[in-house]
């Protein structure tokens, strides 16, 4: 650490290089977890060991421009020190959060969420699934270009956990039952569709994927449209957007989609198609955009109310 100067602290910090003065972005995380024999399905906390893994396997060749960049590591104090490159507008959150209406614009939301899915392909390709997707969890350089971070619960793709991780607004249905296994590559694709969802709207779908939760409830019997219908939201989604939201807010997971499928859909491949480029902005993005619906009949619970951003629990 004798080489940085430490500029704003936290979960991930940043600093600047006594040398050079370039601005960074590290991760310090207690090193002893890095050395825990406990297998990564029963550990719910951030592992260092498993931060440094996929940051090293996803920076490698040049790595991904939507994947935080390990720039060097090193061990100091007990405390394993990750340093990455510095991204100066935050996470997606903050940036919402300084959006008057707490929601992005259709055009922006679609720029945005191609990037996360980019990097999400990229990342399950080489072999990991992020496991703590969120939008506090997505970086934004200043010139607008998304980047993942945060990997200390990643997990390996095709390995079987039960311990669930990440925040509960993102957290997938199977991630709730006790005593059930589940992939973890497809708990990312669910926390997509959350990130989308409040991408939108401005709105979190609802708290938890479980009944206990009157709009997951809702979810089960009346689809995305009714759910979005309830939380008076429906205006806001396009019917591409909205077909994709369904493929991604599957309660099943053998059902979901993969992220395959979300990296080939319409919505995410949307100008990076060479025919787009004859659309019109309002073919891309904006139509079918429908307007407010009136009150429409669903089997949902009587809550009407819709919390929106900021929603950390």
């Amino acid at each position: 650490m004798d080489k940085y100067v430490v500029l704003r602290d936290g979960s991930l910090a940043t600093c600047s290089e006594k040398k050079s003065g370039l601005r960074v972005a590290m991760r310090r995380l207690p090193a002893h977890k890095a050395h825990k024999a406990t297998p990564r399905s029963v550990l719910p906390t951030e592992n260092a060991e498993m931060e440094r893994r996929v940051s090293r396997a996803l920076s490698a060749k040049g790595g991904h421009m939507h994947v935080l960049k390990l720039l060097r590591d090193f061990q100091e104090n007990d405390m394993e020190h990750l340093v990455y490159e510095h991204c100066g507008a935050g996470s997606v959150f903050d940036v919402l959060c300084t959006s008057a209406t707490k929601r992005f614009s259709p055009a922006r939301t679609m720029g945005l969420f191609s990037q996360i899915v980019d990097g999400v392909a990229f990342m399950h390709k080489r072999g990991f699934a992020h496991c703590d997707l969120s939008l506090e969890t997505v970086l934004v350089t200043d010139n607008g270009t998304c980047k993942l971070g945060f990997f200390g619960l990643a997990a390996d793709v095709g390995k079987l956990l039960t311990q669930a991780v990440g925040k509960y607004i993102y957290m997938a249905p199977e991630m709730y039952k006790e005593a059930t296994l589940f992939e973890p590559s497809s708990t990312d694709v669910w926390a997509l569709g959350i990130m989308l969802f409040i991408m939108l709207t401005g709105v979190a779908p609802f708290r938890q994927a479980r009944r206990l939760d009157d709009r997951y409830e809702c979810l089960l019997t009346s689809g995305v449209n009714g759910l979005a219908s309830l939380l008076r939201v429906d205006h806001l989604i396009s019917t591409q957007a909205m077909d994709l939201l369904s493929m991604l807010l599957v309660p099943s997971p053998l059902e979901r989609a993969s992220i395959v499928d979300v990296a080939n859909h319409p919505y995410v491949v949307g100008d990076r198609q060479p025919s787009s480029k004859q659309r019109s902005f309002f073919q891309k993005v904006l139509t079918p955009l429908r307007l407010p619906t009136r009150r429409q009949s669903v089997e949902c619970g009587d809550r009407q109310r819709a919390f929106t951003i900021p929603h950390r629990l």
